[in-house]
């Protein structure tokens, strides 16, 4: 899987011992694309672009907070919409944008068929539309940014190879309904199972009640199949939910993990505790700035977005109670590893490309 849905999808959590990065990543972060004949060449007129999250989560607050940011640098504004999970609320947005006439609207973990109509709607007003979040129909966008689920997957189940005996059973925690979660899950179960892991149960978590959902859902399964050593959580949110859970019920010979993100202070924050837990964080912030890029030369020059801007870009590290970060929010541990996860780093280079690209009017 490549991308990520509902960044809700963006909460996943994964085991790591030692930090590394994966593989299958090219190490390389994209740079801001330069279109300029010389420094300040191209003149960009002031601008808004209108954002849309999905709701108001600590990740996807966090990714809608650096794109406002790296707006302000270049002297363009932004209006933010809770969707509060809700299709009404999302296609009022996204209607709310268009009739404002922004330069570009960027949707985080929104999943194009809730809002087919006001995406054909901004098409035809030649808005573009970017997604932050895999999703199951991509093509919808103008673009689709959202990471690499399946280097995620690798890194998880060669993870879990080097902590569980060979053969252990596990469980996981899905959420069918978000295209992401799910193709997260199924991406790493298919990787697990080639390593000769048994899968022996799933439970599909209630959107809707999600916190109760997730901790009955993990405790049925740890019930239901007791010899099992772990449990791949849908994600970041999982770790915080199912370790309570766990520690209540006395049950601590399993081992969690789920996808996350750089900034869970709540993941991390449980696995300084000292709980069998680790988390799968990848790099997800660079797509909001690799979104802004995307909408100011396009509306600087004409060009159109790139669909394949985010090539190659993600890093993945795994993170336990070996490397969490006591700030709360992992940036690495070296300097190739700050480029791709401290965002104020990442804002820095793309400020500084855009100052250089533009002639920025206030």
């Amino acid at each position: 899987m490549r991308k990520l849905s509902v960044r809700i999808a963006r909460w996943f959590l994964i085991p790591v011992a030692a930090l590394a990065l994966a593989a299958c990543s090219s190490g390389v972060t994209a740079a801001p694309s330069n279109q300029a004949t010389g420094s300040g060449g191209t003149t960009l007129k002031p601008g808004k672009v209108g954002i849309l999250l999905a709701s108001a989560t600590t990740q996807l607050s966090a990714e809608a907070d650096l794109v406002k940011k790296a707006l302000g640098e270049v002297q363009w504004t932004s209006a933010t919409t809770d969707g509060q999970n809700s299709p009404t609320v999302q296609q009022t947005a996204l209607q709310d944008f268009i009739q404002q006439k922004v330069q570009g609207i960027i949707t985080i973990s929104i999943t194009s068929a809730v809002v087919a109509p006001q995406l054909q709607q901004a098409k035809a007003a030649g808005i573009p539309v970017i997604s932050l979040a895999d999703d199951a129909n991509p093509t919808a966008f103008d673009a689709n940014y959202g990471g690499d689920a399946s280097q995620q997957a690798k890194l998880t189940a060669s993870y879990v190879k080097a902590k569980l005996p060979a053969g252990s059973p596990y469980v996981t925690l899905d959420i069918s309904g978000i295209y992401s979660i799910h193709q997260f899950i199924t991406s790493t179960t298919a990787l697990l199972d080639a390593e000769g892991f048994q899968h022996v149960g799933n439970y599909d978590i209630n959107l809707a009640d999600l916190t109760n959902s997730i901790k009955t859902g993990a405790l049925n399964l740890v019930q239901a199949h007791p010899n099992a050593r772990l449990l791949y959580g849908c994600s970041s949110v999982c770790i915080p939910i199912v370790a309570a859970a766990f520690e209540q019920a006395g049950i601590r010979n399993v081992l969690i993990v789920a996808n996350s993100f750089p900034q869970d202070k709540p993941t991390f924050s449980v696995i300084a505790g000292g709980s069998p837990a680790a988390a799968n964080i990848q790099n997800f912030d660079v797509d909001s700035l690799i979104a802004v890029d995307q909408i100011l030369k396009h509306t600087a020059t004409g060009a159109s977005i790139d669909r394949n801007a985010d090539n190659g870009v993600y890093q993945s590290a795994m993170v336990d109670k070996a490397n969490v970060p006591s700030s709360g929010a992992f940036t690495g541990t070296t300097a190739t590893q700050h480029s791709h996860f401290d965002d104020s780093q990442l804002l820095t280079q793309y400020v500084s490309e855009w100052k250089k690209a533009y002639a920025i009017s206030g």
